[in-house]
């Protein structure tokens, strides 16, 4: 699963990368809103935003790297 979607990401642009990054960071706010107010049902989302959140920062890191190493 996690490999599937890895590649799917590292399939995209960065500027790709962080619309869908600050989606996920929307959605966070939002789930802990909802957390603090008893009204997440669905309280393991938080925790997969999280590692989404991880998994495009560490593919816009190997891309930005990348780019560095290329233009040496």
């Amino acid at each position: 699963m996690a490999n599937k979607e890895l590649d799917k990401l590292r399939g995209m642009s960065v500027s790709d990368l962080n619309k869908s990054l600050e989606t996920i960071y929307k959605e966070q706010f939002e789930d802990n809103l909802k957390l603090k107010t008893g009204q997440l049902n669905e309280t393991h989302k938080i925790r997969l935003n999280r590692k989404q959140v991880a998994r495009i920062k560490t593919v816009i890191s190997e891309k930005n790297n990348a780019g560095d190493e290329n233009g040496k």
